[in-house]
């Protein structure tokens, strides 16, 4: 029995580390990029801000930002084994058990903050991640790590009548090589597309999967018309915004409005801060971070080759309560960094925005030149009910599928309140429970 898994993080091979537990079954894990394991700027926490940029986490740009002067901004995609998870400074926090909560309220039974909790402590007992994940695939004949070979489509069976379309394979090729070589990898029972919420909506449209019209225009025969493929994404309502981002096709405005819902009740039990303030090395002093932003934005393929870049618009500052936000948590910020008998002790004095910003329409004037994503983004394979604009069903299925799976970032149906990391990896767990559940 073979399984195939599209991996570009560690959280995936944490999924395929678990399934071939089970002897019986037999994973091939696919990455575009080399196993840079070895790599300082990898194994050490601070140098994480060095592979950004490099060939290791290539930057994709946004358009250009209509609320943000026109500026582009960049999202962080890493190109290695490990992805992401490999260059993140160990920044590794448990989130608060009502936002899972959420993900159930959307529709999502089975995922609420209870049963996550418990896949939390279960990645915690397993987190020494090179002897539990990395080293078991040296040893593992069941798993197998195909680096350095870039997928270019997920492959169906024709599809007969009404029946759900069955992946049968994925072709890909080698990434620094002749891209002509193009070979078929079999898949006798699944595919999971694990690329992140860049990566695997691209991997679904490039396959057919996604808007008729987008994956059409792309160059792509439509074998499933998802609309929501790409949309919702989330880099942290009232009616008005709920009709304003419909119209850019970036959410269902029923979701909008059910996520507005959410967020409102949290903020009324005093339950959820919608900033979060940094003092690390990795952001070179006192940061401060949207992280339960009002704006939904897309990123859509343009052309059928994996390799093109998408077009990336998260339609930053478009709801004005979010720089509004932005500019209240700047200036805490800069009252925490002041504290006499705090901060201000060890405070050389500020560097940017100055001194000379006081007011809050030159501190917005300021952000609105400067600012930059803190990335994690979220949403684009939303698990959530068809009719909201679900692109994958409880058990991770993309709907109108057999047997393709989404397990990333990507289908987080409403952001998170810590950093992505940690539950992308309680979503792996969870993942491979369901998965051998089917055996």
């Amino acid at each position: 029995m073979v399984f195939f898994l599209r991996i570009v993080a560690d959280y995936c091979l944490a999924l395929a580390s678990r399934l071939t537990e089970n002897k019986n079954m037999t994973v091939a894990v696919v990455e575009a990029g080399p196993n840079a394991n070895d790599e300082f700027i990898v194994y050490a926490p601070g140098m994480y801000s060095q592979a950004v940029s490099t060939d290791r986490c290539p930057l994709r740009l946004t358009v250009p930002q209509e609320n943000m002067d026109n500026g582009t901004l960049s999202i962080a995609t890493a190109k290695m084994l490990g992805g992401g998870t490999a260059v993140d400074g160990l920044v590794w926090t448990r989130n608060a058990l009502k936002d899972f909560d959420a993900w159930e309220e959307l529709g999502n039974p089975g995922w609420n903050g209870e049963v996550i909790f418990n896949y939390f402590k279960k990645t915690i007992q397993r987190f020494d991640f090179n002897a539990g994940c990395i080293a078991s695939y040296v040893s593992r004949e069941n798993l197998v790590v195909m680096a350095n070979s870039t997928v270019a489509r997920i492959e169906f069976a024709a599809q007969n009548g009404s029946e759900p379309l069955t992946a049968t394979s994925i072709q890909y090729y080698p990434t620094s090589g002749d891209r002509s070589q193009i070979q078929t990898l079999i898949a006798r029972r699944e595919v999971t597309a694990s690329a992140g919420a860049i990566g695997s909506p691209k991997f679904l449209e490039v396959s057919g999967i996604g808007s008729k019209d987008i994956v059409t225009a792309a160059g792509v025969q439509s074998l499933i018309d998802l609309p929501d493929v790409s949309s919702n994404i989330i880099r942290n309502s009232t009616e008005q915004w709920a009709e304003y981002y419909s119209s850019t096709n970036s959410i269902n405005p029923d979701l909008l409005r059910a996520q507005c819902n959410i967020v409102a009740s949290r903020y009324e039990e005093d339950y959820l801060s919608p900033i979060e303030i940094n003092y690390t090395p990795g952001y070179g002093g006192v940061g401060s971070v949207n992280k339960a932003s009002h704006n939904r934005g897309y990123t859509h393929t343009n052309s059928s080759d994996i390799e093109d870049p998408s077009n990336i618009n998260p339609q930053y500052y478009s709801n004005s309560m979010d720089i509004d936000v932005h500019v209240a948590s700047t200036k805490l910020a800069r009252k925490i960094i002041n504290v006499p008998k705090g901060l201000g002790m060890l405070n050389a004095g500020e560097t940017e925005p100055g001194n000379g910003v006081a007011t809050d329409d030159q501190v917005r004037d300021w952000l609105l030149n400067n600012v930059r994503s803190d990335w994690h983004p979220v949403g684009t394979c939303a698990m959530l009910p068809k009719e909201l604009g679900g692109v994958v069903d409880p058990n991770l299925k993309v709907y109108g599928t057999a047997n393709l799976r989404v397990v990333d970032a990507s289908i987080m149906p409403l952001e998170i309140s810590s950093h992505s990391m940690q539950p992308t990896y309680d979503i792996a767990e969870k993942a491979a429970d369901m998965i051998n559940s089917e055996q």
